[in-house]
């Protein structure tokens, strides 16, 4: 059976995207710190100065941390045409 059977709007090279199915997603190239730190420091506007502080260690320990999945969200069947 066809798991997406409406792929007339879709370029020739998404079609092979699409027979992936539903459990398929894009990881990123990159992981997003200034976007991350813009949006933190947004939310935290309105706190105190130190629990800023603190909170902006953490955000910043978590990013030095942070790395990026390895593309696993495929079956190597899935993975390969």
């Amino acid at each position: 059976m066809d798991c997406c059977p409406n792929r007339k709007g879709l370029k020739e090279n998404e079609v092979p995207l699409s027979m992936k199915g539903l459990d398929f997603a894009i990881t990123p190239r990159y992981v997003l710190a200034k976007e991350i730190l813009a949006l933190v420091e947004s939310a935290m506007r309105d706190l105190p100065h130190e629990r800023q502080y603190m909170n902006r260690s953490e955000v910043h320990s978590y990013l030095r941390q942070a790395y990026l999945a390895k593309d696993r969200n495929l079956t190597r069947e899935k993975r390969e045409p």
